[in-house]
């Protein structure tokens, strides 16, 4: 059957779950899916489970039994859970006792290629080991660079399609720390009204330390005040433009876990730049450790016309390392009745406005043009222009460029039918493969040291403001603050905020679920300053910053691979010991997905393997402690079974 596009993974998926759903089909992809309008429905329905496992991995009759005592432990993320793949097609099923088929267990390819080389069981499954030799590693997937988004945004404010500027009354008073955040500095439009447009999401992970000191806190309808209930602000409008000018200063106030966590994060960060300064010396195959001192990061310029073989010392460019970023002194924090999602006994849940430094969610960048006008002024003046100065040591072809590969190749499988005498079906890619081609330098460098800073915010060079027109200093977002207090968000393992590529299996779920965030981004936990603004009836209440992670799940609206995903969610959390106590749908969000992905590409299934259009998290942590009991774990398992309602719960042994 001749196809206009290659078959890749996704096809061979399709494939897989249609006949595992009993549907007898003679599609071969995508492309076809709508020819067979019986494949169309079974593909579509709400019950067909699309993550799953599809691979067997064939044992030797007379190879060892698995058992606990001699499992060997595979690719894994953080969250060391040890079913981790990289794909669907990086977990299998296999015989735990060889000579016993019907004793059957659940593994990846990283996990099973360790056993089978440890036991020297090599010569079955070949295609298997193979395949899970280039399997890719875990690595962290941020959100989408909210870099783009604001420039993007930015670029629409200027030219007026959305925005209304502020009026500014500087002879307003409150308790609000002058300074940074003055707006009579911002050119026009800015400053703009809180909620006049839909504002860059945030959605990256900020450490503890960086987090604000203090945030000023905008509530010109007094919506802090603890005697005022939601209920009073409903069916009214709200004109920021004529609002009262309210203001309150906040706080950040840190539990136990919270200090700690302060101190061990820059440690962290700063073990992590000492392990980047190594792996640049080890790319440098270079005997000179000294070459690169503890405060200098450095990039060898490779010339355009590098041919492998015999050649001078080539530049490598030292410069400053990236400063360690600062913590914020003070944010703006906007809050409307108009925004008000929710309200419990003893919280208040508001969508707001969050307006903080440039600096604080967008990394600072090093331009590279500017390193190379600077290395050639260096040059010029070092060995003059015709190159009659140059020191006879750099004239010396002392060192060798040598020419490789990275990447990895192409992965294809076939299909082959079970009734025509293996007769070939299809073959489908499963990986692309990119193998490109590079040059390695062993030998010494001749190192120039720059003057080129790093830049963020306010001090572009030329070269970058032109890429992305930024200038202002400070950035509103979106952001959800709960009126409550919680210590468990500064008590929870980094992993629980991090999206990781692949799938984990997370008992007692026998299929893959992706792997990410547990819980929403937390931004701080805020307390007045002081209650001399309110009075004894109006007592001000602490404020708690998470990020806005989308609509409460309806579980009738989900098929089977989204409800197995929020069960996941739970599971993980009790692979840390944990139990949440809480278990109903209100306590699960739903989003648009994958972050990864910029917003109009989110939803829409055609970004991943498995075609899944929503994220998911968990909330509501008043209740959540570390588990006593394997009883309380149990019951609680139970209960997720019973919200979800999925075909998992009914296997459950009760």
């Amino acid at each position: 059957m001749a196809q206009s596009k290659p078959l890749t993974i996704k096809d061979l998926l399709l494939l897989s779950l249609l006949r595992h759903a009993g549907c007898e089909t003679s599609i071969r992809s995508f492309q076809d899916l709508e020819n067979d309008p019986k494949a169309l429905k079974v593909y579509q329905s709400k019950k067909t489970i699309r993550r799953r496992i599809y691979r067997f991995w064939c044992r030797d009759p007379k190879g060892k039994a698995m058992t606990k005592d001699n499992s060997c432990i595979g690719k894994m993320t953080p969250n060391k859970i040890q079913f981790w793949g990289a794909t669907l097609w990086d977990f299998y099923f296999t015989n735990r006792t060889a000579s016993i088929p019907n004793l059957r267990t659940i593994s990846t390819g990283s996990k099973l290629l360790k056993w089978m080389t440890k036991q020297g069981e090599t010569d079955h499954a070949i295609d298997e080991m193979a395949s899970a030799a280039d399997e890719e590693d875990p690595r962290e997937i941020p959100p989408f660079p909210i870099s783009e988004v604001i420039e993007a945004q930015e670029m629409n404010i200027r030219l007026g399609i959305y925005a209304i500027s502020k009026s500014i009354d500087k002879d307003q008073s409150s308790d609000e720390v002058k300074g940074v955040f003055c707006p009579e500095s911002y050119p026009a439009p800015w400053p703009l009204l809180p909620f006049s447009y839909e504002v860059a999401p945030l959605e990256h992970y900020i450490p503890l330390y960086q987090l604000p000191s203090n945030i000023v806190v905008h509530d010109p309808w007094d919506l802090l005040s603890v005697s005022k209930r939601a209920y009073r602000y409903s069916n009214k409008e709200y004109d920021w433009a004529s609002s009262e000018g309210r203001t309150y200063l906040y706080h950040q106030f840190l539990s136990e876990k919270g200090e700690e966590r302060n101190k061990e994060e820059p440690k962290a960060e700063k073990e992590e730049k000492t392990r980047r300064r190594l792996k640049i010396l080890e790319d440098l195959h270079t005997n000179d450790p000294d070459i690169l001192s503890d405060n200098l990061d450095a990039i060898l310029l490779i010339p355009s016309s590098v041919k492998p073989g015999p050649s001078e010392p080539p530049i490598l460019a030292l410069y400053e390392a990236a400063p360690d970023p600062k913590p914020a002194e003070i944010a703006h924090l906007y809050l409307s009745p108009a925004e008000i999602i929710g309200e419990g006994n003893h919280s208040l849940i508001a969508n707001a406005e969050w307006e903080i430094p440039h600096s604080l969610i967008v990394p600072d960048i090093l331009c590279y043009e500017c390193i190379l006008e600077d290395v050639h002024q260096i040059l010029l003046a070092v060995d003059g222009a015709d190159g009659s100065t140059k020191d006879e040591k750099w004239k010396a072809k002392s060192g060798v460029w040598q020419k490789y590969q990275v990447g990895r190749p192409a992965e294809v499988v076939t299909h082959i039918t079970s009734d025509q005498l293996g007769e070939p079906l299809a073959s489908y890619v499963l990986c692309s493969g990119s193998l490109e081609t590079k040059y390695k330098y062993v030998g010494p460098c001749r190192p120039i040291k720059t003057n080129v800073k790093w830049q963020n915010g306010e001090n572009y060079c030329a070269h970058i403001s032109k890429r992305l027109h930024v200038d202002e200093g400070t950035r509103a977002h979106p952001l959800t603050a709960k009126v409550s207090v919680s210590d468990i968000y500064e008590e929870f393992p980094r992993h629980f905020f991090e999206h990781w590529n692949g799938y984990n299996v997370v008992a007692p779920l026998h299929d893959p679920t992706p792997v990410g965030a547990v819980v929403p981004q937390y931004y701080g936990y805020y307390e007045p300053a002081s209650q001399k603004d309110a009075s004894r009836n109006q007592y001000l209440s602490p404020t708690m910053l998470l990020e806005k992670c989308g609509r409460q799940v309806v579980v009738d609206d989900l098929n089977m691979d989204d409800r197995t995903e929020c069960a996941s969610l739970f599971f993980r959390l009790h692979h840390e010991g944990y139990v949440h106590e809480s278990v109903y749908p209100r306590n699960v969000l739903c989003q648009d997905g994958p972050l990864d992905r910029p917003m109009y590409q989110r939803g829409t299934g055609d970004f991943t393997e498995d075609g899944r259009k929503h994220t998911f998290r968990l909330i509501d942590f008043g209740r959540t402690e570390e588990s006593k009991r394997a009883s309380e774990t149990g019951e609680e398992v139970v209960a997720v079974g019973k919200m979800t309602r999925h075909s998992w719960y009914d296997e459950l042994p009760i």
